[in-house]
């Protein structure tokens, strides 16, 4: 199996060079497929279907892994529908650490945090009433993990690590300034139900790009936190658009360039200092396709295994998660 990095960003002082790659993951043995959930530092998270029965940290760089043990946190009598992950680096303890939300249907909720350096699980006892809409955190920002969620309206819901507590981030209100004349009243309602966002990160803080949900011609808004935890401190950064056949936007880079993906396939890359969009030559992006930003280290893995002489054939997935 082959995870196609379309672009690895390196950054030599103040140069940045990006560099197309192909990686193989050796992985194919143990189960597919598999998806990315969260890097850090070098390390990455990935999660094997189904429902992330098998769960593995990596450092493409020194081909080292480990896979995560079963928990062993007492379960509810009941068969998990999903799963919400996070992966990410706690500070105040010096961990790195695997957020799991196992979600049995509303309200019941279990959460439990994997710790690299004591190698085991332990619940956190966290009353859960959002619906988290991505498997996976895309967005660690200052401690926290990001998700897009649901509780009677949509909001962001965090989870700090060092803390070990949930909040939540309200919308900024993406309706126009201008109130619209009672003959485009209703178009205008049917276009802001088809608003859609996607969250990024954006310096130090948090940002939405902000798209119509069903468009051939998209424009597209970038909205930022300028004071992070502060609701009141959204602002509108930049607009740009339309673009025939653009679909949506996959992330947010340090440079300031988005990534868009195209209808066909392709990607864009939209640079707000000259206000063009250009093509990156790669195909076959899926609707599904995720972006996380990645730098590669020595960082070691605690109890980790050599990709080189481990046995595949020795990892298995956790019974509690492959169900019928």
């Amino acid at each position: 199996m082959r995870l196609e990095l379309k672009a690895v960003t390196l950054l030599y002082g103040t140069k940045v060079v990006d560099i197309p790659l192909n990686m193989d993951i050796p992985f194919s043995s143990i189960s597919k497929p598999l998806w990315i959930s969260g890097s850090c530092n070098g390390l990455v998270c990935l999660r094997f279907m189904p429902l992330s029965s098998i769960l593995v940290i990596w450092n493409p760089a020194t081909r080292v892994f480990k896979d995560l043990p079963h928990s062993t946190v007492g379960r509810p009598n009941a068969a998990p529908h999903m799963v919400v992950l996070g992966f990410g680096f706690d500070s105040v303890t010096n961990d790195y650490k695997v957020l799991r939300i196992v979600n049995f249907g509303y309200p019941l909720k279990q959460v439990e945090i994997y710790s690299l350096r004591e190698d085991t699980w332990r619940e956190i006892q966290a009353d859960v009433r959002f619906l988290i809409f991505e498997p996976s955190s895309r967005v660690f920002v200052r401690g926290r993990f990001h998700w897009a969620a649901l509780n009677g309206r949509e909001m962001i819901v965090t989870f700090d690590l060092g803390q070990e507590v949930f909040s939540h981030f309200m919308l900024p209100n993406f309706s126009p300034e201008n109130e619209s004349s009672d003959e485009d009243e209703d178009e205008d309602e049917e276009e802001d139900e088809g608003l859609r966002w996607h969250l990024v990160a954006w310096k130090d803080s948090i940002g939405l790009m902000v798209y119509p949900n069903h468009s051939l011609n998209n424009t597209f808004d970038m909205w930022i936190m300028n004071e992070y935890g502060s609701a009141g401190s959204w602002t509108k950064y930049m607009s740009f658009g339309p673009y025939p056949r653009v679909n949506m936007p996959l992330g947010y880079r340090m440079n300031g360039e988005v990534l868009l993906r195209k209808e066909n396939g392709e990607l864009g890359l939209y640079e707000p200092g000259t206000q063009e969009l250009k093509n990156v030559p790669v195909s076959g992006v899926h609707w599904f396709a995720e972006v996380f930003n990645h730098v590669e280290s020595m960082v070691p893995i605690n109890g980790g295994k050599d990709l080189r002489e481990a046995n595949m054939y020795t990892v298995v997935p956790d019974p509690f998660f492959v169900r019928d």
